[in-house]
């Protein structure tokens, strides 16, 4: 496993030209192989679902869209603990080694999207970027940038939160092929280490920051979290209104649902914790701007 982690890391080969992330805020999913996947990216489902264990779902709602990415390391029958994967491309469906990428045609400045993410005790998630061009001189495909990005040890986003990688280039030139891995775990995995992924572009990080900075109708915290007892969760709101608040386990039953009326401006609605057994739990927050979604840790 560890092995095949680090060969994801590595140059990948593609063909022709375009400008998009393919399905890069993943509304469209299908069965491909009788294996879930979103469209235009693969992942390590058809190695672990004959043990009735996936890494890789579809899940709702988006930060924006009805879906988004859900990829979560967890222990395989037989193979220990194995990473949420999602690769935009394609893996070898005997070594699972990535085989191909996309058709990319650009030099941007920043890989950016919106995450929520959890890596507990040693674990470092990671977001890799490669961007190649085909030397018709050589004839081999030079890498103009292997951009790695690894979250600290311990580190989370419960909310969705706004992620910019700056992209750094080792050679002149113009990509023609493109390669994205997205991994819950490092070389080390952990159960329960997870990362969420929406709305992924590459793009001019000014262009990217100027259409970014649209104040929001609302923000929504968990304080404390992790939590062994009583927490809060603080919502400010740009207006009077209703919060439908429901908590579900990591198997998707709801275990609390309630609606309150709002206040514009800081509002806290009490959380008892207490009635929980420690794990992982899904928080979903409701209300006229829209759905929110966090994850909320009970040790």
């Amino acid at each position: 496993m560890k092995n095949l982690i680090l060969f994801l890391c590595l140059i990948l080969c593609g063909s022709t030209l375009n400008a998009q992330i393919p399905n890069s805020s993943f509304e469209d999913w299908d069965t491909t192989g009788g294996h879930l996947r979103p469209v235009g990216w693969d992942n390590l489902n058809s190695m672990t679902d004959s043990t009735g264990v996936v890494t890789c779902f579809i899940d709702s709602p988006g930060s924006k869209g009805k879906y988004f990415l859900d990829i979560i390391s967890r222990v395989v029958p037989g193979m220990g603990v194995v990473p949420g994967f999602a690769v935009c491309g394609k893996l070898d469906p005997v070594t699972h080694y990535p085989v191909l990428g996309f058709p990319y045609a650009g030099r941007p400045e920043v890989f950016a999207g919106k995450w929520q993410f959890m890596t507990p005790g040693a674990d470092v998630g990671f977001i890799d970027i490669i961007l190649t061009k085909w030397n018709t001189i050589a004839g081999k495909r030079d890498t103009l940038t292997h951009t790695f990005s690894g979250r600290k040890r311990g580190d989370m986003a419960m909310s969705w939160t706004k992620f910019f990688i700056p992209i750094l280039y080792n050679m002149p030139g113009t990509s023609d092929t493109a390669m994205i891995v997205l991994s819950s775990s490092g070389v080390s995995p952990m159960a329960t280490s997870f990362l969420w992924v929406d709305d992924l572009q590459f793009t001019d990080s000014t262009t990217f920051l100027a259409t970014e900075t649209v104040p929001e109708k609302h923000d929504i915290s968990i304080v404390p979290n992790p939590s062994s007892g009583n927490t809060t969760l603080n919502l400010y709101s740009a207006s009077s209104g209703e919060a439908t608040l429901s908590i579900s386990d990591i198997s998707g039953r709801i275990v609390y649902q309630s609606s309150y009326a709002t206040k514009a401006g800081e509002n806290m609605l009490p959380i008892n914790t207490q009635q929980y057994a420690p794990g992982l739990y899904v928080v979903k927050v409701s209300t006229e701007w829209g759905i929110e979604v966090m994850k909320m840790v009970v040790e």
